[in-house]
This record gives structure tokens, C-alpha cells and sequence, in this order.
């Protein structure tokens, strides 16, 4: 069940959005209702919300602030959750291309249409789960411990060069790592570190043959994390694509 978080300053708007997609759609439950930038914030910062559906006129300001914010954090947990809706044709354009952005819909509204949106969101979180499901089953061959920061912060970075459309040489320091660091509010070294951390430990629990039958070693060696991380995504890639 997916969370949905009301960014709308008026009442009977925000009790018409609610009502109609909590009734039309099973897997989709209240998280919050604020109408104010402020706000909104305090509740995004927690990622708790999946789907956020946002008015562009709020009581302090206009939602365009909080897809700024989000931009400007790089926060990947909602990107393209977002459904916009406004009366400005103005603001719409200034933010209706953002990745944050899935759909953007003018009042009136119409409900049907919205409710679309959702669901297909829905849907595409759905494939998420999968492939990070994927991911986690790919670590259970390596006998990776799922209790260590480290290999939390390694299925967070195996699924963002997952949606990369091809794996650079410095894709992992410059993008990838800095992402996860923001996202935990950690330094870079602190997530690279704990990622070393649970590899090392994945290396003496995990079985010399498998280490080598996965890794295509001829003699048995510690991978380092680039390899690990790259190695796991190849192969993620090539059976979602079977």
C-alpha cells in the first residue's frame, strides 16, 4: 500500500481528492494533509509519502518551492511522484518538466483523470519493488549480512546505476555515492566506508566457489566495492530484461 501526501490550501478540494482515490484505489492510504510550503516539507523530509499531490497556490507561498527543494537536494525518493494541480498556466510551465513531476492536471479537475495518474504510479513503484527485490536476492547468493548500514546503502546504489541508462567509469564518485550521502545525510567516505565494511564481511561468510562461479575469478580474491556494485547491476539488468 502506497502513501499519499495532500498539498492543497483548499478544504473541500482536499476532501474531494481524498475521498475519491482512497474509495476508487485499495493500495493507496493517507499519509498527510498540509497547506503550507512550510509544512510540507517538514513531512516530505521524512519519506514517508510515495505519491504527493501538490497545489501550485499556497497559504505562505507556491508549491513550485518544493519541487526546488527537492531539485536542489536531489532527493531520488520522489522523483516522478508528484502530481501537480493548479488554476496558473504560468506556474505550471515552470515546473511541469522537472523529473519530480509524473502529471500535471488545471482546475476544475477532473477526478477520473487523477485517479489515472495514481494508478499508474502504482504501477511503476510495483516494478521497483521488484527490481530491488532483485537486488536483495542477488546479495542473499553473496551471503551479504542485511543488518550492516552497508548493505542498505549498497542496494540504494545498486538501484540508481540499475535506472542509469549505462554505467560510466565515474559514475560512482561523482553522482552515485553523493546521492546516498545526501539521501542519509552522511559524508561520502562514511557511505563508502560502511559499503567496504559489509563487502569485507561478505567476503569470509561467503563460500570460495561462489565468490568465484559469481565474480568469474580463477582464484579466489576480495572484490572491491566497484565491482561489486557493477557486477550485481549487469546482472539485475540482464534478467529484467529476459
Amino acid at each position: 500500500m502506497l502513501s499519499m501526501l495532500v498539498i492543497e490550501d483548499n478544504i473541500e478540494q482536499t476532501k474531494q481528492i481524498v475521498n475519491y482515490i482512497c474509495q476508487n484505489n485499495d493500495n493507496i492510504k493517507l499519509y498527510g494533509i498540509t497547506s503550507s510550503v512550510k509544512d510540507s516539507l517538514k513531512l516530505i523530509k521524512k519519506e514517508k509519502a510515495d505519491i504527493i499531490i501538490l497545489d501550485l497556490k499556497l497559504e505562505d507561498s507556491n508549491g513550485i518551492e518544493i519541487i526546488k527543494q527537492l531539485e536542489k537536494e536531489e532527493n531520488q525518493k520522489y522523483k516522478q511522484s508528484i502530481i501537480i494541480t493548479s488554476g496558473e498556466n504560468k506556474l505550471v510551465n515552470e515546473v511541469c518538466h522537472s523529473s519530480y513531476v509524473f502529471s500535471y492536471f488545471f482546475k476544475p479537475l477532473n477526478f477520473d483523470e487523477v485517479l489515472d495518474s495514481i494508478n499508474k504510479i502504482v504501477e511503476e513503484t510495483v516494478y521497483k519493488e521488484k527490481i530491488r527485490n532483485s537486488i536483495e536476492k542477488e546479495l542473499e547468493k553473496l551471503n551479504f549480512n542485511f543488518t550492516y548500514k552497508g548493505t542498505k546503502y549498497l542496494i540504494d546504489c545498486i538501484y540508481r546505476l540499475y535506472l542509469l541508462d549505462e554505467l560510466k567509469d565515474d559514475i560512482l564518485v561523482k553522482k552515485i555515492y553523493q546521492s546516498i550521502a545526501k539521501k542519509y545525510n552522511k559524508k561520502v567516505n562514511t557511505i563508502y566506508g560502511n559499503i567496504k565494511h559489509s563487502i569485507n564481511v561478505m567476503y569470509y561468510e561467503c563460500e570460495e566457489k561462489v565468490l568465484k562461479d559469481y565474480f568469474k575469478y580463477n582464484f579466489i580474491m576480495k572484490p572491491k566495492p566497484r565491482e561489486v556494485l557493477y557486477t550485481i547491476t549487469r546482472k539485475i539488468k540482464i534478467t529484467t530484461l529476459v
